[in-house]
């Protein structure tokens, strides 16, 4: 089997949701491929992830960001520019869970869809709007927005979710044909079902309770593995998977794709 090793010496990475999950999995990547790295998060967990990637030699420092709070993305945005003198590369990885599910619709409550779409959407257009900024400015950049394969369910159970997705992956086709001119590419990834601590700490827990195939299971990995076994390949993903997707989607192995969505989820979506 081939392996394919990344060089991103010389490239700054910024990347939010870092504290933990795929947001750190993907510092610690974009770390071992030689980039220096902005960490940031709401949670100063976010630190711990940014010692661990100077660890392995590169600048890597840690920033407390709220992505629903327009003027502390914009401070940040400015720190990371003076730290770092530049920004090549943004995974824009910020992203909550919702915490009521359906059905029925009604036992949704409105403070659901407004802090789901305040993180998941509002957010991802504040951080990409902010460091899209030093990127125009050198004709140069790779972004890359986390959304989900629920974004192509339709699921009763999850539909703030489900709809703050969809959302992200339209506003990245659009951001990818204003950035076009800029030569900064705009891609996504899809994750399938990775045992993050969206579904550890407590997403998991609330589907199983909706579901009576899943009620006899009793960790979060047991019913994200049940999950995933409807899939093509029968089985879930890790933090790594999508990690590979984002540096491939910001190395130049990439430099004519932009404006897609990259499906990491062992066949469990098959779309025309």
């Amino acid at each position: 089997m081939g392996v394919t090793k990344y060089d991103f010496k010389g490239d700054v990475a910024v990347v939010t949701g870092a504290a933990s999950g795929i947001g750190r999995c993907v510092a610690l990547a974009f770390a071992d491929a030689g980039a220096d790295v902005a960490v940031c998060d709401f949670s100063e967990k976010g630190e711990e992830t940014a010692k661990l990637c100077a660890e392995k030699g590169v600048k890597a420092k840690f920033y407390k960001m709220d992505v629903t709070d327009n003027d502390n993305v914009i401070a940040v945005r400015d720190q990371v520019v003076k730290d770092f003198g530049k920004v090549t590369c943004l995974h824009s990885n910020a992203g909550i869970s919702q915490t009521v599910m359906g059905p029925p619709l009604d036992a949704i409550p409105d403070d659901v869809w407004e802090k789901v779409f305040a993180v998941n959407l509002f957010g991802t257009v504040k951080v990409c709007r902010a460091f899209a900024e030093p990127m125009k400015a050198a004709n140069f950049g790779k972004i890359v927005i986390t959304a989900s394969v629920a974004a192509f369910q339709q699921s009763v159970l999850m539909p703030v979710y489900n709809c703050s997705k969809i959302a992200a992956l339209s506003f990245m086709t659009t951001l990818c044909k204003e950035l076009g001119n800029y030569n900064i590419n705009v891609n996504a990834i899809n994750p399938g079902y990775v045992n993050t601590p969206i579904y550890s700490g407590g997403g998991a827990m609330l589907v199983k309770e909706k579901v009576p195939a899943l009620q006899k299971l009793e960790t979060s990995e047991q019913v994200v593995k049940a999950i995933a076994s409807g899939s093509a390949l029968h089985r879930p993903q890790t933090v790594e998977d999508m990690a590979n997707g984002v540096l491939f989607l910001c190395s130049d192995t990439s430099k004519e794709i932009s404006g897609v969505y990259l499906n990491i989820d062992s066949g469990a979506i098959c779309r025309v």
